[in-house]
């Protein structure tokens, strides 16, 4: 089970596209998670909110648009309680490779995670596009690829011309931070993947916290506390989910969960 279960509409593992409109005044992802898709997000309303990616935090006002990558660590949660909008789009990194490559990120697939600032004019005009996707969930896929089109077309227009200069990731971190994610039962440390992905354990931590800004180890146990707290809200017992997360002990998990989280699974379960 993977990170993606989070929103409900089970894996983007093949050719997929969703689009939704979501309404909010909770703390969406107070935690870092990460995705196996891409995730597209247009900020309707101007409430505060606090972003979150690889160690960076940044607050925003005003309407804005935000780009995650696949396996890219971010969150998102409210500062105040007034609702705001949202419309989502997750795409499977596929869907930039089939059907004639006619979907593009263009100059975005330079950076990682990015944020941008737009009008309220700028989302007026790109949402007949979005509602035009929400609408098509059923249509065939070359339908949701030429709307997909459209739409990044028009989201790299609105990025400013000059954006964060990209870190540059080498591109076997992209894999580890794969690999984590569909082996988050497994025995996990740098020693091991450092070994799995014949590099140094020193280069690894390097190159991994240039990439993230988060240790391996730190970014092993986020994707821990992601899993539990998904599986805590579907129900599965505590015991299982410390098997599921890589502990032998129910006890070592329930430590970790605490420290990391300031209440336990149980408590978790009952508070959401």
């Amino acid at each position: 089970m993977n990170p993606e279960m989070e929103y409900g509409k089970g894996y983007l593992l093949t050719e997929s596209c969703i689009g939704e409109f979501w309404e909010s005044n909770q703390s969406l992802m107070v935690y870092e998670h990460t995705h196996l898709h891409y995730e597209l997000l247009f900020i309707f309303t101007p409430s505060r909110l606090r972003h979150t990616y690889g160690g960076q935090i940044i607050e925003t006002d005003t309407p804005c648009i935000i780009l995650h990558p696949p396996y890219a660590l971010h969150s998102t949660n409210t500062l105040d309680d007034e609702p705001y909008r949202r419309f989502k789009v997750d795409f499977h990194p596929c869907m930039l490779t089939e059907y004639g490559g006619i979907c593009s990120l263009g100059r975005l697939a330079e950076y990682g995670n990015c944020i941008f600032p737009v009008t309220e004019a700028d989302l007026a005009a790109i949402k007949p596009l979005l509602l035009r996707l929400e609408k098509a969930e059923k249509a065939p896929m070359r339908t949701k690829a030429a709307l997909l089109s459209l739409i990044l077309s028009e989201t790299e227009a609105l990025a400013p011309a000059e954006l964060p200069v990209p870190t540059q990731v080498p591109a076997y971190i992209q894999q580890v931070l794969h690999y984590v994610v569909e082996n988050i039962g497994d025995s996990l440390d740098t020693e091991m993947l450092a070994q799995k992905f014949f590099v140094s354990p020193s280069k690894l931590s390097r190159d991994f916290r240039t990439a993230t800004s988060l240790s391996v180890h730190e970014y092993i146990t986020a994707m821990r506390i992601a899993h539990a707290k998904l599986w805590l809200n579907e129900g599965v017992s505590v015991a299982q989910i410390a098997q599921q997360c890589g502990f032998s002990q129910e006890a070592a998990f329930i430590r970790m969960f605490r420290q990391k989280c300031g209440i336990t699974p149980g408590e978790y379960r009952r508070e959401n």
